[in-house]
């Protein structure tokens, strides 16, 4: 073990069920989720001011920078891996947060570039019933554009999902402005879309 950086004990996140996140290397840092989320009565969230993004020094395990973005607003966990993608000279790291947004960031110093709301406006989250949902798959940057699907715990029962395509070029809050095209014919999925010549499968 060359180092090691304890998310609990450094951070106090708090991960709900488990922490589940695969890093991403990009450059000299890693990119990880921290899971923070709500305790096992699905509706408190112990942790609030827990950062739910962080990067470290690959080298040495340093902290580099940490976000805490959504805050308050998890709505159940946080499992999601983040994507590392380039545009145009432009370095991103994207994030899907607990609230159902991605988030994308500076890689260097966490700057925010855009966020954009993966459900739509007038949903409502209801653990199992509501039709707000978390976000569970690794976003996937190919071409300009992220692509993620919408899904809540399988055990919780199914509900209406929604397939989204971001154009990544967008800054701010992208929610309308970054909108390639919605697909919202699916249930809730857990699934990290594929992308082939002109195909997208999940």
């Amino acid at each position: 073990i060359l180092w090691k950086f304890d998310m609990m004990e450094e951070l106090d996140a708090f991960p709900h069920n488990l922490a589940t996140c695969s890093p991403v290397v990009g450059g000299d840092l890693i990119f990880v989720n921290t899971s923070n989320g709500v305790d096992e009565g699905h509706v408190d969230l112990p942790s609030s001011d827990a950062p739910s993004f962080i990067a470290l020094n690959k080298k040495t395990g340093e902290l580099v920078w940490e976000d805490d973005s959504p805050g308050e607003n998890v709505l159940h966990g946080q499992w999601s891996s983040p994507a590392f993608g380039s545009l145009g000279g432009v370095e991103q790291v994207v994030f899907a947060g607990g609230d159902g947004w991605v988030y994308s960031f500076k890689p260097d110093n966490g700057d925010l570039l855009w966020k954009f709301d993966c459900n739509p406006k007038d949903s409502k989250w209801e653990l199992g019933r509501g039709d707000r949902n978390n976000i569970i798959a690794t976003p996937v940057i190919h071409e300009g554009r992220v692509y993620v699907a919408v899904g809540q715990d399988p055990e919780h029962g199914e509900g209406v999902g929604c397939l989204n395509c971001i154009d990544m070029t967008k800054r701010g809050d992208t929610s309308t402005s970054g909108v390639v095209w919605k697909f919202q014919g699916i249930e809730r999925t857990i699934s990290t879309v594929s992308i082939a010549d002109d195909l997208l499968f999940v």
